[in-house]
């Protein structure tokens, strides 16, 4: 019967000790879901701002673009409006000659 004894108190050490473990082990699993979802919501968050970049980066690309289209209108009307001048001077000049001759 002591051998029983022995042999039930070895098994409920045993038992003791694993319920132990087990214990350990979920709290370490817990903590490694935390971390988990600590770094999903940071890589979620990450994606927003990426997103939010390309969307920005899509604005600028845009406005560049609109910038160097009016630009060269206005290279465009500059030229003309140049040449009109030109023209003008002479015209200018001629009748300057007229009025002098």
């Amino acid at each position: 019967m002591g051998e029983r004894s022995g042999r039930k108190d070895a098994l409920l050490n045993e038992q003791a000790a694993l319920q132990a473990g087990l214990q350990q082990a979920q709290t370490e699993l817990r903590a490694q879901e935390v971390a988990i979802a600590t770094c999903e919501g940071e890589f979620n968050a990450l994606q927003g701002s990426r997103q939010v970049l390309h969307q920005k980066i899509d604005t600028v690309v845009y406005e560049l673009q609109s910038l160097a289209s009016q630009e060269q209108e206005g290279s465009q009307k500059r030229s003309a409006l140049s040449a009109q001048a030109g023209e003008l001077e002479n015209h200018e000049r001629e009748w300057q000659l007229q009025l002098t001759g």
